[in-house]
């Protein structure tokens, strides 16, 4: 944990990027399933399902269920049921699993390919999937960006602390650089590889 992550708030960070994710997806419209979005080869009802599966998988390695039914990098574009309840029994055991996470507890399990890392690096790096999902949908339906420079400046901090080991992985793609000067959301999104002013 660097200097810079050490004063993280991120149960606020955590709760925030929830609920922007759920807002989001509580927002799409019934025509907008089928719709591109900046992570290039899924649909609107793609990501949503990978966003859930992500944190349900958070919550497995903190020990709480079972972890998705599905692979959240092959999200078949069908939900059965409610997306938002898809995403709201998603968010729920998570947040759950964070919240009986000791205020000295010094580090915890993900499920990334990093393991055990220091508590707010792998609570914000749920919060960081949550938030950076939550703007790909956004961006998609043409709803406001649910981030903000306070959130993205967090979620900077942490994004610095584990992506450039999972570019290798194409997870995120390489970084956009920007022609002048950018505000923390803008550089958020150019570091994990989006493009802020993405159109499909």
């Amino acid at each position: 944990m660097t200097d810079t992550t050490a004063n993280l708030d991120w149960r606020t960070a955590l709760a925030a990027s929830h609920r922007a994710l759920q807002t989001t997806v509580d927002a799409i419209g019934d025509d907008q399933w089928q719709l591109a979005t900046p992570c290039s080869e899924w649909t609107v009802t793609q990501v949503v399902q990978h966003a859930a599966a992500d944190q349900l998988a958070y919550a497995s390695a903190l020990g709480v269920g079972d972890g998705p039914t599905y692979d959240p990098f092959s999200p078949s574009g069908a939900i059965d049921g409610s997306a938002t309840d898809l995403v709201r029994d998603a968010i729920a055991p998570t947040a759950s699993a964070w919240a009986d996470v000791a205020d000295d507890r010094a580090t915890a399990p993900t499920p990334l390919p990093h393991g055990e890392l220091p508590v707010e690096i792998a609570s914000g790096a749920c919060a960081l999937d949550a938030a950076v999902h939550a703007w790909d949908i956004a961006r998609a339906i043409g709803a406001p960006s649910p981030l903000g420079d306070e959130l993205s400046a967090q979620l900077l901090a942490v994004a610095r602390e584990i992506v450039e080991p999972l570019r290798n992985y194409g997870v995120y793609a390489a970084v956009v650089e920007s022609e002048g000067e950018a505000g923390a959301e803008d550089t958020f999104l150019r570091y994990l590889g989006r493009d802020p002013h993405w159109t499909a």
